[in-house]
């Protein structure tokens, strides 16, 4: 069983809402955000910090510390999840 097996995760969809296209995010540390239409998080004990720029860089804009959910577009641009 892989390290990450019961790691957080965030789900992103193209959109409109949480349709379409999808996309799991589930590696430690940053990862870009190609999808915005909406997410889903899935809170295993690892949080999430989400930037509106590339690269994890600037001021975290938004914290996940338990599973959320919104299926409507969003601007972040990275995650950085952390393990």
């Amino acid at each position: 069983m892989s390290d990450f097996a019961n790691a957080s995760s965030m789900m992103v969809w193209s959109g409109p809402g949480c349709n379409n296209r999808g996309q799991v995010i589930r590696k430690c540390g940053c990862s870009p955000i190609n999808l915005r239409g909406g997410y889903s998080f899935i809170y295993n004990g690892q949080t999430a910090a989400l930037y509106n720029e590339d690269g994890c860089r600037g001021v975290v804009h938004t914290r996940l510390n338990d599973n959320a959910r919104m299926c409507s577009g969003f601007g972040w641009k990275s995650v950085l999840i952390q393990c």
